[in-house]
């Protein structure tokens, strides 16, 4: 999982080297299509899920109120929490703000933090 900040949003999503093993999972045909039908479904079903592995998860900084890093994972507090938040990502039955090592989790709690403090500043 990605984790970062870009100008005013913090973001989630897979990374590039998950996205290619994916892509070339999907790209790969396991059986031949019987049928028009059949591969007009087929390629609908890989371009939807082609693109939901794309999508990231966002929020603005003006949406949260600061991050920690406690006991091997990194917390939000929100501002405004969606239905789907940061601590709602997992990836292999792990929760994905647990899988930073604490060097970098440290230095992204300390970045974000920042950034938030300079935004509050800005309003």
């Amino acid at each position: 999982m990605n984790l970062g900040l870009v100008h005013d949003t913090v973001f989630m999503g897979l990374t590039d080297s998950v996205l290619a093993v994916a892509r070339t999972d999907m790209a790969r045909d396991t059986e031949e299509t019987k049928n028009a039908l059949a591969g007009t479904i087929e390629r609908f079903v890989k371009k939807s899920v082609s693109s939901a592995l794309q999508t990231r998860l966002k929020y603005p900084l003006t949406d949260l109120d600061s991050a920690t890093y406690n006991n091997g994972t990194i917390k939000f507090a929100y501002r405004d929490r969606r239905r789907m938040a940061f601590e709602d990502v997992s990836q292999n039955g792990h929760k994905a703000l647990q899988s930073f090592s604490p060097a970098d989790a440290q230095q992204f709690v300390a970045t974000l933090n920042s950034a938030i403090r300079t935004v509050r500043g800005n309003f």
